[in-house]
This record gives C-alpha cells, structure tokens and sequence, in this order.
C-alpha cells in the first residue's frame, strides 16, 4: 500500500483556481474516449478547463489499458515537487486498482 500524504502537504488551503492566466492550484480527472481523453471532473469547480490534456497528466491504467489520466496544476510560487508527484502517481495506481476491484 502506497504511503499515506496530507492535502496541507500538497494543496493549498485557499481553494482558488486558475482564472484566465492565473496559474493557482488545480486538479482535473480526465476519462479516455477513443484515442482521445475528455474531462470528467474539476477542481476547484470555478477552474475554467483546459482544451486540451497537458503532457504532464499521469496516466491512470489498469491491466495496462489506459483509462484516463489525473492532472494537477501548481502555481509557480509553490512548484510540483518529488513528493506531489509522489502522491499523484499513488493516486493514479489506486484509481485504476480500484477500477479492476470494482467490477
């Protein structure tokens, strides 16, 4: 079992979102459709999405199908770090595990 991270350790408290340029902490779940992904849910709700998946979104697999993909924004005064990265891909695994335990 992957270990356990505090949110006060990876997301801000503020619960802002990005607004235009305005580049603050933000998460979004995306689901695979065809050969593409499609946004399935965001946070915060006020985030305006992206068109387009970001090259940095960790993949969610299961059996080693891709899924979907998990992407998270940071604002520049509080950069991803080994440790957020950490967490997200734990993230990840669980959600596809999950996936393959729930059917």
């Amino acid at each position: 079992m992957a270990e356990t991270y505090s949110t006060d350790d990876v997301l801000p408290q503020d619960g802002s979102g990005p607004r235009g340029g305005d580049r603050r902490t933000s998460a979004a779940v995306w689901l695979r459709v065809g050969e593409g992904f499609r946004i399935a849910a965001v946070w915060p709700a006020a985030f305006r999405e992206p068109d387009a998946i970001p090259i940095e979104a960790t993949e969610v697999r299961h059996q080693g199908e891709v899924l979907g993909a998990l992407s998270v924004s940071m604002p520049a005064n509080d950069p991803m770090n080994p440790t957020k990265e950490a967490l997200i891909e734990d993230l990840a695994a669980q959600a596809g595990w999950s996936f393959g335990t729930s059917g």
